[in-house]
């Protein structure tokens, strides 16, 4: 039985150009996560702006992540690539498991 994880972000850099090249990268592999059943319902803030970035600042997207354990939920994240290019710190809060054990 997996767990589902809430995952929010925290912007870590004050490059707008790396920051809105990075969520594009982002974008991809959340696709890729979401058609393999491990992510779902991503949550992007499409009327915000991302021209200029700071750091401290709370990201456009959210989601779940469905995994084992909170040490899998973290490799997975640990790859995407907000995280590998330093531009964003995810928050990982366990939800349980869903409702009637539909996962």
């Amino acid at each position: 039985m997996r767990n589902t994880y809430a995952v929010s972000w925290i912007i870590d850099t004050n490059d707008s150009e790396l920051f809105n090249d990075t969520i594009n990268l982002q974008g991809a592999k959340l696709l890729e996560l979401w058609t393999g059943g491990i992510v779902e319902n991503v949550y992007l803030d499409t009327k915000k702006s991302h021209q200029v970035v700071h750091k401290g600042d709370v990201a456009r997207v959210m989601f779940f992540l469905k995994a084992q354990t909170d040490k899998e939920a973290k490799k997975i994240l640990d790859e995407m690539p907000l995280v590998k290019n330093k531009v964003a710190k995810y928050t990982l809060n366990s939800v349980g498991i869903l409702w009637l054990k539909q996962y």
